[in-house]
């Protein structure tokens, strides 16, 4: 269902780019209309996001979303949930998740992976083994936190004992402490970096995760290819370049769309993978990569 329903609208974009616009930015709207009450990127307190799934079904019911995806990091917690409650509440919700993965040349890039079985055994051998490496990551994070304060030997405790800690758990938590003034602060100042380089965090490679996911029923997307920061500097004809080169290898690996309108694309950058993605027959899907109001 969710390939035929993504290519259904993948088909109304071929249609709306072959009409004149005075400008990129109509253009760029017409195609934001036709994907309007889609979003099938939302993260979870399963992973590093900051609502339950409960509010995340709310805060789609809230913007007009129809068509949506849980799609945490790393893992499955909030997916039953929430196919439950979008059904209830009358919206087309589809299982998912998203992986973390390494190309050889060392390029971070994430595949979601969209109506999986999410009791499949491969998905969640695949999980453990990226949550294994997230947790020794932000272990060293917390290390670094009580370090620098101390004091906050329970909050690191209370933490260490949830099911998931993430970038942001650890940022609200200073912030609710009244160590730092802003999450950003966090994210820019302790917790920036990669601390643990002697074991890295992601192990797994785009052609494992695309395997497992179809595996598992499901269907492979590139996730925000315009953020890619290894490829080179952003909206340069050599991004492009590499990005176009990637975006076939990929396909071969059995990647069926990619993550065209993402809220860190650029008008441009949205049109140009709009324009990629069509040329080389892959769907085209939305997503708002929402971790809670806080990053609004």
């Amino acid at each position: 269902m969710f390939y035929n329903l993504m290519q259904s609208y993948t088909d109304k974009i071929k249609k709306c780019i072959c009409e004149k616009y005075d400008s990129e930015v109509l253009k760029y709207k017409a195609i934001e209309d036709i994907y309007a009450t889609i979003d099938l990127h939302h993260h979870t307190i399963h992973s590093d996001g900051l609502s339950n799934v409960q509010e995340i079904i709310a805060y789609m019911i809230e913007r007009g979303i129809t068509v949506g995806a849980i799609t945490d990091h790393d893992g499955t917690g909030g997916v039953e949930e929430g196919l439950k409650l979008a059904q209830e509440k009358g919206i087309i919700c589809f299982s998912g998740v998203e992986f973390s993965t390494r190309t050889k040349e060392d390029a971070e890039i994430h595949i979601l992976g969209y109506e999986i079985d999410i009791d499949n055994p491969g998905i969640q051998k695949l999980c453990q083994k990226a949550m294994d490496g997230r947790t020794r990551k932000n272990e060293e994070r917390l290390n670094i936190v009580l370090k620098k304060w101390p004091d906050l030997n329970e909050q690191v405790a209370k933490l260490r004992s949830s099911e998931y800690v993430g970038k942001p758990h650890i940022a609200r938590m200073l912030l609710t402490e009244k160590k730092i003034e802003t999450l950003q602060e966090a994210f820019e100042g302790i917790l920036a970096g990669t601390p643990l380089l002697e074991n890295p965090v992601i192990e797994t490679s785009v052609e494992e995760a695309c395997k497992i996911i179809i595996e598992a029923g499901g269907v492979p997307i590139w996730a925000h290819p315009g953020i890619t920061k290894e490829f080179a500097t952003r909206e340069t004809p050599e991004f492009w370049k590499v990005c176009a080169e990637h975006m076939e290898l990929f396909k071969s690996y059995g990647v069926r769309g990619v993550e065209c309108l993402h809220k860190k694309h650029s008008i441009n950058e949205a049109l140009t993978l709009v324009d990629m993605a069509l040329n080389k027959d892959l769907i085209i899907t939305r997503g708002s990569d929402y971790h809670g109001r806080y990053y609004l």
